[in-house]
């Protein structure tokens, strides 16, 4: 006698359909925090790595630099000569293709972007002295396909990154003219500004940090790349199929503002160009993670009193979970969190105005500090530069 067999009832079906639906709710956002959490784990590591190559190279030159330059053709100069990358590939200590931030939006660095397209791609504001470098040198003026091709060898050389370096670490301080009264120098000209070599000391050195009046575990060098403008960070032509350099990806900024100030005339932070004196320069009263700065707080933070300069940071962007990785000058990584979600770290400045607004045109959207004391420092000096009295000098 033959049974027959009982099916599920559409009930069962629907309540079978329900728990594993929960079940996978419930396991996503645990999934998703595990893969970022490696993410970042793998991001940290890179820049562990970095850092060991930049000792390294900073150990073989003669002037002790940790860095020949960032990426930006135009300010450093031909990047596979002045640039943090060709730092640690002329000591083998890896580059900047294989070393990507995993968790990052972009394919790359705006620098392709400039190689590919750019008028001035050979060091036209890094000075003559940088200037008619390997493939940089009458880049400009091949034909499109031509030039194509020749950053695309360029790429496939390891010339590739998602991170971004500090000002310090490839301008390390302004020109400082002593006297009776020691005044901000910009010997490239009233229209420069201390993106421009010819006004600054030039990348950072070992004997630079050892007499820093800032532990070294305060002095950022490395971090992850802020998304770019569309206008400038959109890769026009595809690179590299295989490694996401495809037409129409988005690319991290290169413009590394410096030494900046809130102008609440025009609601936004503008670069230091004028000559300050140098007590401008040099913090007195920094701003403290998690402090709300008003324009008054802010008149503090400096020596000099009045305006607050700070360091620009909007070059970097919160893009873990959790915040942006950040490697030091002693080799270590420390996470930023970002406070308020706007994606940007605030170093301090005392930011006002509607956030709607502020998000469209500034990036920061309000003046809470986000990165600074007492884990970074976000000045300009790592030290005053005067000479001091008595034999100790």
């Amino acid at each position: 006698m033959s049974r027959s067999r009982r099916g599920f009832t559409l009930l069962e079906v629907i309540v079978v359909g329900g728990v594993i639906a929960i079940g996978t709710a419930l396991l996503l956002p645990a999934i998703q925090s595990a893969r970022e959490a490696a993410r970042s784990t793998q991001c940290r590591n890179n820049l562990k790595q970095i850092a060991i190559g930049m000792h390294v190279f900073a150990e073989s030159d003669p002037r002790g630099r940790l860095t020949t330059g960032g990426f930006n053709p135009r300010y450093d100069g031909c990047p596979d000569t002045f640039s943090w990358i060709a730092a640690i590939q002329s000591v083998k200590a890896g580059n900047g293709k294989d070393m990507m931030c995993p968790s990052s939006p972009c394919a790359g660095t705006a620098g392709l972007q400039e190689l590919l397209v750019a008028d001035e791609v050979d060091g036209e504001r890094a000075g003559k002295d940088r200037q008619g470098f390997s493939f940089c040198k009458g880049l400009a003026d091949e034909e499109p396909a031509e030039r194509l091709e020749i950053v695309s060898r360029f790429v496939e050389r390891g010339y590739n990154t998602t991170y971004n370096p500090s000002w310090l670490l490839t301008r390390s301080a302004p020109r400082i003219q002593l006297g009776a009264t020691p005044t901000l120098e910009l010997p490239g000209g009233e229209k420069t500004d201390l993106r421009w070599l010819a006004n600054t000391r030039g990348p950072l050195t070992l004997q630079e940090i050892e007499r820093a009046e800032v532990p070294s575990n305060q002095i950022p060098m490395l971090g992850d790349g802020a998304v770019g403008d569309i206008d400038d960070a959109l890769l026009g032509s595809t690179l590299d199929e295989e490694s996401g350099l495809v037409q129409g990806r988005r690319l991290t900024t290169i413009l590394i503002e410096g030494p900046s100030v809130w102008n609440g005339d025009k609601e936004n932070v503008v670069r230091v160009r004028s000559k300050l004196k140098l007590d401008a320069l040099l913090l007195d009263e920094p701003p403290r993670v998690g402090e709300a700065v008003t324009v008054e707080r802010a008149r503090k933070i400096n020596r000099a009193g009045g305006d607050a300069v700070l360091r620009e940071a909007r070059h970097w962007m919160a893009i873990h979970a959790s915040g942006m990785n950040l490697m030091m000058s002693d080799g270590s990584v420390k996470l930023v969190r970002d406070l308020n979600g706007d994606g940007y770290l605030n170093p301090g400045f005392p930011v006002t105005g509607d956030e709607s607004e502020l998000e469209l045109t500034v990036g920061y959207t309000d003046n809470v500090c986000e990165i600074g004391a007492p884990e970074v420092f976000t000045g300009t000096m790592l030290r005053d530069p005067r000479p001091r009295g008595g034999f100790g000098g």
